[in-house]
């Protein structure tokens, strides 16, 4: 399709120059979305997929989506250009991105090729895709989305979304029940540490065990509450601990 239209012309002409050097997320996303607009939604990069056929009948709506079944806006990086106001679901099962795309021809289903996504931001949230990383203690190399919880000087916090399924018999049919069951992670010094407890913190580290200990203590209503928001904030604790110099008197 002349080469995505010329690299979506050449970046919108390098978004219109930077905006005169001083760009705008707002304004870059006008100038794309009048673009494709343009030219046809399916004349652009994301059209560079599979067709999407879903495999799994569900039970009681126990489905495999983040959030929801049901499309939501979502912005993403996708073959080396930005793409905004996308109808996306992202399937935490197979871990892969599924577009709704409207053409003059109707609508077309999409899956993403996953290794052409960069990232992508839904629900308010940033994900990335990792790949290549070594996980600690592990000959494994992840290849995944991730949502970046929190990200400072000497280390980043990321949740994996992810469902497990269970197979269950209804009326002699097969169908398919959904649950999450999220992992947490933090990257330090190019390893990546899968975290499920306090003493998993600990051992990355371990000059750091009071202040652990005292910030678990301290805060189990926050840990049952809101999980997200508790490990961003000791995890926010730990990277200032660890970057900031001590005073000299």
């Amino acid at each position: 399709m002349i080469k995505s239209i010329i690299s979506r012309l050449a970046f919108i002409l390098l978004a219109v120059y930077a905006l005169n050097l001083r760009a705008q997320q707002a304004d870059q996303k006008n100038y794309y979305n009048w673009f494709d607009e343009q030219v046809g939604i399916e004349n652009t990069g994301l059209f560079n997929g599979i067709r999407y056929k879903e495999l799994y009948r569900i039970k009681d709506g126990k489905h495999k989506f983040y959030k929801s079944p049901e499309y939501q806006t979502a912005n993403l990086w996708y073959d080396g250009q930005p793409y905004y106001d996308i109808p996306l679901k992202y399937d935490l099962f197979e871990d892969q991105l599924i577009v709704s795309l409207e053409t003059d021809s109707g609508s077309s289903i999409i899956q993403l090729l996953k290794e052409k996504v960069k990232g992508f931001q839904l629900d308010s949230k940033q994900f990335v895709h990792l790949k290549g990383i070594e996980v600690f203690k592990s000959k494994d190399q992840i290849d995944g989305f991730y949502e970046v919880l929190e990200e400072g000087k000497s280390l980043t916090l990321y949740k994996k979304h992810r469902n497990l399924r269970k197979k269950v018999l209804d009326n002699k049919a097969v169908l398919n029940e959904f649950r999450n069951d999220d992992l947490y992670y933090i990257l330090h010094e190019n390893l990546f540490y899968p975290i499920k407890n306090k003493n998993d913190l600990i051992k990355i580290f371990p000059q750091r065990k009071k202040q652990i200990n005292t910030f678990f203590s301290g805060n189990k209503y926050l840990m049952d509450t809101d999980y997200d928001l508790f490990m961003t904030q000791i995890a926010d604790r730990i990277d200032a601990a660890l970057t900031t110099k001590p005073s000299q008197s």
